[in-house]
Formats: C-alpha cells, sequence, structure tokens
C-alpha cells in the first residue's frame, strides 16, 4: 500500500498526470505482475540489462 502512495505521488507530481490517470497506471501496473515486474522490464528495454547479465561480464 506504502508504494502505490508514493507512486500515485510521482504519477501526479512529477509526471503531471491526474490523481484519475495516475490510479489507472498503477492498477495496470499491478496487474501486470506488480511493480518488481515492471521495474525489471523497464531496465531489460531501456537499458538492456537482465538478472543474467550480471553473470555474463
Amino acid at each position: 500500500m506504502g508504494s502505490q502512495k508514493v507512486a500515485e505521488k510521482l504519477f501526479t507530481d512529477v509526471l503531471g498526470n491526474t490523481p484519475s490517470v495516475a490510479g489507472r497506471a498503477i492498477a495496470m501496473i499491478d496487474l501486470a505482475g506488480g511493480w518488481d515486474a515492471f521495474v525489471e522490464r523497464i531496465k531489460i528495454d531501456l537499458f538492456g540489462m537482465s538478472k543474467d547479465s550480471k553473470d555474463k561480464k
């Protein structure tokens, strides 16, 4: 619950979304596997990182 409040504050204050848009985004992230899955996907898509990338170096 605490992380959802932080995420809502991020979406509204930093990204400038309305509270209703922030709520929808948070609900979609929760439905898609939660914040751990979201962060892991961002690492892969934006930075080319994965859990296995540490082992390959």
